[in-house]
């Protein structure tokens, strides 16, 4: 029955679990429900990259592993939120420490450029952050944006000249200014470029 209602009213991967709670129990107004949220964030994803895209210029995060220096203990918030498309998702860090910071890191297969990075901060966002790339050739870590202006729930950033790697990464610095004194949150960070 689970497997009819599923298809019924098209509940996709990302909510499986709750649409086999609703199923469970027998809650057809959560599923509706739960579907209706899902068509709502993917046309909101879909305004935003059409908002953000430019001539020649791709969504190139969804080809990368991602790795970070924490994760939340919980196993909904976990790193593969900042690239998943759905703002209703997240990352979440372990408890800060002081003068540590956190970090999240595109491994690519391939060397891209970067033209273009999207941010978007849950209400945990961090107020000193930087994006940095790989220099293979120097064997170090470079950075292409500082960020340390306080509160920015969301970034759009052009990068000019564009970059080429095969490693990116977010670095957050623990700061008196972030909007959570004890993690850092972020719905997704999104890279664009060829």
């Amino acid at each position: 029955e689970s497997e009819v209602k599923n298809e019924k009213f098209g509940c996709l991967d990302e909510f499986t679990m709750l649409c086999h709670y609703a199923m469970k129990n027998v809650n057809e107004k959560l599923v509706r429900k739960v579907y209706k949220n899902y068509k709502a964030e993917e046309k909101h994803r879909n305004d935003i990259i059409k908002k953000l895209q430019f001539d020649s210029v791709d969504l190139i995060s969804s080809e990368s592993p991602i790795v970070t220096s924490s994760s939340s203990l919980n196993s909904v918030q976990t790193e593969i939120n900042v690239a998943d498309g759905f703002a209703s998702t997240r990352w979440v860090s372990k408890p800060k420490k002081t003068g540590v910071p956190e970090w999240i890191e595109y491994l690519f297969k391939r060397e891209i450029e970067i033209t273009l990075v999207w941010i978007s901060w849950e209400a945990a966002f961090s107020s000193n952050f930087s994006i940095e790339i790989f220099d293979s050739k120097a064997q170090e870590w470079k950075v292409i944006v500082k960020e340390q202006s306080g509160e920015l729930l969301w970034s759009k950033i052009k990068i000019e000249p564009p970059v080429k790697t095969n490693q990116v990464r977010l670095v957050m610095l623990p700061s008196s200014k972030d909007g959570n004194p004890d993690l850092f949150s972020l719905h997704e960070w999104t890279l664009f470029g060829n």
